[in-house]
């Protein structure tokens, strides 16, 4: 996940793609991305709709008046009809959730722990590898390239050795982050394995358990952010919460002050290690993931994390992924609209192609704020999973579907990657790891998956052990 403009980027490229300072001014946009965040999240902000139109449609409005109108509106009451109860703490999450309590799987002894770890992140990374390249590409536009380049449907790394036809009508070198051949991540371009946001928190969650162990609380996550996280390596909601850190605001008013992407995916990419971390106990992989969500998130912005977290604690335990979508809602709020669209999926005999229709008449991926919203991304997420017969069928499914493509492949990637483990992962998604991964924090430039592994299990292990 990384930013986005407002604007359809595969119509326009190049065109207001950096506003400074990214995710913080109190512009139109932040405005608008408000508005939406308050109406989806059930707030009655009819009172102030004027208002809303009003500064929305000045160039540039009163930055005073704007955040005073996102306050407003984040604190409204809910609507009187809305049908849904969302808490955002973690005593109130537990008692929403039909159950907290991990379900009867299988024994976690009974699994190579190196395996399944190292399987989880080769999967993270490589799907967020695969689909950094169409990381905010329309659906049509990833479509339309993998069939002119004969790579459709998925079935590995994408690569930018085709025809100048293909390049100039698809634009291939321009996407969110890339402005050009030189920052392509097409495999043919890249030798080593790039940093990504998408990852960095992989390396920031098992620091911080090196660092401060099991009793771990939302604020020495927040600390560690601060002395390993440049501020630019992060966006959206974490880019508020850590501003909000800097201002001396304590969790969890740091993922609600100024922030309209409280529901966004930037949380859900944060779940998978604490899964890893604790395999077989879903129930301590909720309960840090709901820590971690905490600094940045609310509502279904948390759920989506302890929801990956509680799938990949899972999933190497169980016979099908299908079984650890059904087990994983138990930990939901029932009431919650993140549960309701799972329960949907999971209830669904529709087949995978139709129910990513549905996703795309609900949300729109040419805006940002839905694009990056938890939900949708949630929904993909839970599809290519509930679906696919293999680690390939399940990338392939979710890159090809669009929306934040390296940020639910890598989740897609970590739960299915612990479902089967390293060793059954297929040499296709094994090649870039005899190459160094890269990270974007501070102290810690380069390392192997090997070493990441070792560092995981270490951490997994002093999480038991006290």
């Amino acid at each position: 996940m990384s930013g986005m403009n407002e604007s359809d980027p595969v119509n326009n490229p190049d065109g207001d793609r950096l506003p400074h300072p990214l995710f913080l001014t109190p512009d139109t946009k932040w405005l608008a991305a408000e508005r939406h965040q308050s109406r989806t999240a059930g707030r009655d902000i009819e009172h102030l709709q004027s208002r809303f139109d009003e500064l929305l449609m000045r160039e540039n409005p009163d930055p005073d008046a704007v955040r005073t109108l996102a306050a407003r509106a984040r604190s409204s009451p809910l609507r009187t009809n809305y049908a849904y109860s969302e808490p955002s703490t973690l005593d109130k999450i537990k008692r929403a959730a039909p159950s907290f309590e991990s379900p009867h799987i299988g024994d976690p002894g009974t699994i190579s722990e190196k395996d399944t770890i190292q399987g989880g992140l080769m999967g993270a990374i490589a799907g967020c590898l695969l689909g950094s390249p169409v990381q905010g590409w329309s659906r049509e536009r990833i479509h339309g390239f993998l069939q002119e380049s004969n790579q459709y449907p998925i079935e590995r790394f994408l690569h930018a050795d085709v025809a100048d036809s293909v390049i100039n009508q698809y634009n291939i070198f321009h996407n969110i982050e890339a402005t050009g051949r030189d920052s392509s991540t097409f495999i043919n371009h890249i030798e080593k394995i790039p940093p990504d946001d998408d990852i960095d928190y992989t390396f920031v969650n098992i620091r911080t358990v090196e660092t401060c162990g099991a009793e771990l609380q939302t604020e020495d996550i927040g600390t560690t952010w601060i002395k390993q996280l440049p501020a630019l390596r992060t966006y959206t909601a974490e880019r508020v919460a850590y501003r909000n850190l800097l201002d001396g605001i304590s969790p969890p008013e740091t993922g609600l002050r100024d922030n309209p992407y409280r529901e966004h995916i930037g949380a859900l990419i944060r779940g998978p290690i604490w899964g890893l971390l604790c395999l077989g106990e879903p129930t301590h992989a909720a309960t840090f993931a709901v820590r971690d969500a905490l600094l940045s998130h609310v509502k279904n912005g948390i759920y989506a994390e302890l929801w990956v977290a509680v799938l990949t604690a899972i999933a190497p335990l169980v016979g099908d992924l299908t079984e650890a979508l059904r087990l994983s809602l138990s930990f939901l709020p029932a009431e919650s609209r993140l549960a309701a669209s799972l329960r949907s999926i999971c209830n669904s005999d529709a087949s995978a192609h139709t129910q990513i229709k549905r996703i795309h008449q609900q949300w729109d991926e040419s805006i940002q704020r839905e694009w990056s919203h938890a939900l949708p991304n949630a929904a993909l997420i839970a599809i290519a999973l509930d679906h696919a017969d293999s680690i390939t069928e399940a990338l392939g499914t979710v890159v090809q579907s669009g929306f934040d493509t390296d940020s639910h492949a890598a989740v897609v990637g970590a739960v299915y990657g612990a479902h089967i483990g390293a060793a059954s992962i297929p040499s296709q998604w094994r090649s870039p790891f005899s190459s160094p991964i890269l990270s974007g924090l501070s102290s810690e430039h380069s390392t192997s998956i090997e070493a990441l592994t070792q560092r995981a299990i270490a951490a997994s292990r002093r999480i038991k052990m006290e």
